[in-house]
């Protein structure tokens, strides 16, 4: 080590003795500390062969220019190569941070903030090698302060949020991907006829999992067209159904022109039977409203606005990562108003980091006072694969989080809303048709990516590839994943576990119709367990969860799990 310091850094003969300073002994220490760690993890892995250190590696590629082909060279060094059991494994070092874990392929050409671009690069590298040797390749991640641990596997995982993960073990497996969109990318970068555009504002918040991404104006175009086919294409199922409910969620749907939200909801009425006094909704976020597409949404028929607030406080708006301000939202909220919006909901969000009681009492209230037709109130949940999830978070306690929630129905209530379903309360009659035929079962169908449907007793999902689906030539059951037909038991689990998020609960005349049995001969024990624990009453027609059940909702449901 001390002769490696000697030769590299400060150029000495090795019989010399440097006279060195605290820095650099403290890099000393630092970097024989992390050899050790990697000498620890190559003692577990052995035995293996090393094929490279500080590997350069090339490789030429042809792309069509603005006035034919154009030669490049792609590349760059990789820290390591060894390989093992058949396997090449591309080994790029970390010294820090935790590793990421992308969704899929297309996530590594989307640009977002959080996006893992070592990943891109470890892939990159894995690309090349792949069609310069035979043996499989493995793109891997060593994070040195993990390499010491017995469990730790260097190499790179793939997979959805909340869905099993898989090693890239063999990269073969998503190199002609890989390969398509890299072509693509680079043909664009030459490509003069397009436009270059900085991009802004495409921060997602730090507790959203939900699936979205960034996207230019000729790609939003694109992804409207296809929208447009899936709705022409779906249209024929659905003839003999009234739609009485549209939602359009994002995403930020408030992005899109007004102009291109008509265009939207001519298609819906194009290819359905749409109700006259249907409700028409929206999620809008604060800051990208505009007069001009406000008078827009109102002229596509949309009745009904959904305001990402979360918070009245700007400290905790920038500790979320929302992109807008407290006063944003207020003259989002004063302009969709002069628009003649008069059905708007506000979300807010409770069990902040570093929240306390009094300023969720502050927020509610501050919502409350300008008086929105809806006011959805939910608690943060961290979920897997976000921001908050790869931190440590201070969040309310489990005691401060049950009176902030009893708190907001008692703030709510005394401003005229009624609680209908475990996080919306509503000014009566202005309860969400969305909501209330999700919580019921009522079928609904999902365009779009990654969008969720329960249609005709079968549940779907739509793929989750934005650039796969813009290329959806109509034919639906490309698009189609998960399709799942529900068994009478799937149903009726459904039935009681969504139908209790609703305060007045379920129906027991309508499961006894539905199901041709009795709520009781299905679910006696439990029923009768969780009323003598004061968590669940049945009074006449309606079975729900008392104020203290609601609480703990989340075990009372999981009892509603029938056996298979």
């Amino acid at each position: 080590m001390d002769i490696a310091f000697k030769e590299i850094f400060f150029h000495v003969p090795i019989d010399e003795k440097p006279e060195y300073n605290g820095i650099q002994l403290i890099n000393s220490k630092v970097i024989t500390s992390y050899l050790r760690q990697l000498l620890r993890n190559d003692l577990q892995y052995a035995p293996f062969r090393m094929m490279g250190m500080e590997q350069e590696v090339v490789e030429d590629i042809r792309i069509e220019g603005p006035v034919g082909k154009l030669s490049l060279k792609i590349g760059g060094t990789i820290d390591r190569m060894d390989s093992k059991e058949g396997t090449l494994r591309i080994v790029d070092y970390k010294t820090g941070g935790s590793p990421k874990v992308p969704a899929n392929i297309e996530q590594l050409f989307t640009p977002a903030e959080g996006r893992p671009n070592y990943i891109f690069q470890t892939f990159l590298y894995a690309a090349i090698m792949a069609r310069q040797q035979a043996l499989k390749v493995a793109p891997s991640l060593l994070y040195i302060h993990r390499a010491a641990s017995e469990s730790y596997s260097p190499v790179i995982e793939i997979g959805e949020a909340r869905k099993p993960k898989l090693p890239v073990d063999d990269f073969s497996v998503y190199e002609d991907e890989f390969r398509e969109r890299l072509l693509k990318l680079l043909e664009e970068i030459y490509d003069d006829k397009e436009e270059f555009t900085h991009t802004k504002d495409t921060k997602k918040c730090e507790y959203c999992d939900f699936l979205s991404g960034p996207a230019d104006e000729r790609n939003r175009r694109t992804y409207l067209d296809a929208l447009l086919r899936e709705l022409a294409a779906v249209g024929p199922q659905a003839e003999d159904y009234e739609v009485t409910s549209v939602y359009i969620g994002g995403g930020t749907p408030s992005l899109l022109p007004g102009d291109w939200m008509e265009k939207l909801m001519a298609g819906v009425r194009e290819g359905y039977c749409l109700a006259k006094d249907a409700e028409i909704s929206m999620e809008a976020n604060p800051g990208t409203l505009t007069k001009e597409n406000l008078a827009g949404y109102r002229r596509a028929g949309i009745n009904r606005l959904s305001l990402g607030c979360q918070s009245t406080d700007d400290a905790e708006l920038k500790l979320l990562g929302r992109i807008h301000t407290w006063a944003q939202f207020q003259e989002s909220f004063r302009m969709a108003r002069e628009a003649g919006f008069i059905n708007l909901n506000v979300d807010l969000m409770s069990g902040l980091p570093g929240q306390h009681l009094a300023s969720w009492e502050e927020s509610l209230e501050t919502i409350a006072r300008m008086e929105p037709e809806h006011i959805s109130a939910y608690s943060l949940i961290i979920e897997e694969g976000t921001p908050f999830a790869e931190k440590t978070l201070e969040l309310p306690d489990e005691e401060e989080e049950r009176q902030m929630y009893e708190r907001t129905g008692e703030i709510l209530q005394s401003y005229g809303y009624q609680q209908y379903e475990i996080s919306n309360y509503a000014k009566p009659g202005k309860e969400c048709q969305h909501n209330l035929g999700y919580w019921t079962r009522r079928e609904y169908l999902g365009f779009g990516v990654g969008s969720a449907s329960l249609f005709q007793n079968q549940r779907f999902t739509n793929l989750r590839d934005r650039s796969a689906y813009a290329a959806f030539d109509g034919k639906v059951e490309s698009i189609r994943r998960d399709l799942e037909t529900l068994t009478v038991r799937e149903q009726m689990e459904e039935t009681m576990i969504l139908g209790l998020r609703l305060i007045r609960g379920v129906s027991r005349s309508e499961f006894q119709k539905n199901f041709g049995v009795s709520v009781g001969e299905i679910y006696g024990p439990v029923l009768e367990k969780y009323s003598r624990m004061g968590l669940l009453q049945i009074k006449g027609d309606r079975i729900a969860l008392t104020r203290a059940g609601i609480s703990v909702s989340n075990p009372i449901m999981a009892d509603f799990l029938l056996d298979e």
